[in-house]
């Protein structure tokens, strides 16, 4: 009983510190120019990198898991590095958001294969925007909305109400509507959107506990979210795939691919799976063109496939 409330009393302690450090960081970078504020987060990133030991280890054993002995030691620790320093940068520019104009969101990024989001709206469902924790995914939904898409972004819940609410804000600034998932209209609300001629933005790239299927990610069978596969297989709406990939100047290009034919075999067990690990292969394909841009010390192998 001790135990436990003391345990209580620590996480607490601990979510008002990082409330603390938030609204601080929120002052910081109010404060700050852009440029300069991105460039303060990738110190922070590469600091956080050097101390937080727990993660490196776990980035190093899913580096290991990715790419075997095909890169030496010294290149998996570069590429980790080069991890953290890209999300101290992305922290910083998602804090930044609320208070950039749509003018400079556009000036910020490029975009590739717009055509195939038109051709898939134009089907008259709606898309779903397949992607993954590449690059700055929160600026991705940004620049949709800058361009004056409807998007909704199905984010999973977070751990602190405020925290939630906080990126909630960040996200309505640009008219982007967050829908969680695991709630009682969280299909009506993505139905609602779609039917609706609008976006949904959904990220796969993670074990969460969300309905899902095990497909192959980077050689080993990872539990992976099955809701698009569903929805597109439901209401036939088109899945493109959509990813935001930070540039070597610190621009940012937001990149569409054609939207991926549906496999329809008429059993929705095998079809679910089998689209979802298309997809997978895409998000795997381009993590391998961006290996310093994802999020490695994410458990993604942490449930184990049980025995058929």
């Amino acid at each position: 009983m001790a135990k436990s409330r003391l345990g209580r009393i620590r996480q607490k302690t601990v979510r008002m510190g990082i409330r603390i450090a938030i609204r601080g960081l929120i002052l910081l970078v109010r404060a700050l120019p852009l440029r300069i504020g991105v460039v303060f987060g990738g110190t922070i990133g590469r600091w956080a990198g050097a101390v937080l030991s727990r993660e490196r280890r776990r980035a190093m054993t899913h580096l290991q898991f990715a790419f075997g002995d095909s890169l030496p030691p010294s290149e998996k620790s570069r590429i980790y590095r080069a991890c953290m320093e890209n999300l101290g940068k992305t922290l910083m520019e998602t804090v930044k958001l609320p208070y950039l104009s749509s003018d400079e969101i556009r000036d910020m990024v490029t975009v590739e294969g717009e055509n195939y989001l038109q051709k898939a709206l134009a089907e008259g469902n709606g898309a779903i925007i397949m992607t993954g924790h590449i690059g700055n995914w929160e600026l991705g939904a940004a620049t949709m909305a800058c361009r004056n898409y409807r998007i909704g972004v199905v984010s999973a819940p977070i751990y602190d109400p405020w925290i939630e609410q906080w990126m909630v804000r960040i996200r309505k600034s640009y008219g982007i509507e967050t829908i969680v998932r695991g709630q009682a209209n969280t299909l009506r609300r993505i139905f609602s959107i779609l039917k609706a001629g609008g976006v949904i933005a959904m990220l796969i790239d993670q074990d969460t506990r969300v309905e899902g299927v095990f497909v192959p990610f980077f050689g080993r069978d990872a539990y992976t979210p099955s809701g698009p596969a569903l929805i597109a297989l439901r209401i036939q709406t088109p899945v493109l795939p959509g990813f935001m990939v930070r540039q070597k100047d610190g621009s940012h290009k937001m990149i569409f691919k054609e939207a991926t034919p549906m496999i329809r075999t008429g059993n929705p067990e095998s079809d679910i799976r089998s689209n979802t690990a298309a997809w997978m292969g895409i998000v795997e394909q381009t993590i391998r063109e961006n290996p310093e841009q994802w999020v490695w010390m994410h458990r993604r192998w942490k449930t184990v496939k049980g025995p058929e």
